[in-house]
């Protein structure tokens, strides 16, 4: 599972395949972002959980537990 803001997923999407695009519409909503969980079946979804890994790193997202991730 993987929480982003909303801006973040914003910045990503245009740039993620259409599965990972879905799974986004689809988040579940959790203050000014969501929580996503996505299956890693091929090559273009494990390109896209990077990308909105190297996101999730560049903002300096905190998870639920208040650690940064």
């Amino acid at each position: 599972m993987l929480r982003l803001t909303d801006a973040a997923f914003a910045e990503a999407y245009p740039k993620l395949g259409a599965y990972m695009q879905s799974i986004i519409d689809n988040k579940y909503p959790c203050g000014s972002g969501g929580w996503i969980h996505a299956e890693i079946m091929d090559d273009e979804r494990l390109e896209d959980i990077k990308l909105l890994l190297t996101i999730k790193s560049m903002t300096g997202s905190r998870g639920a537990s208040g650690r940064k991730a």
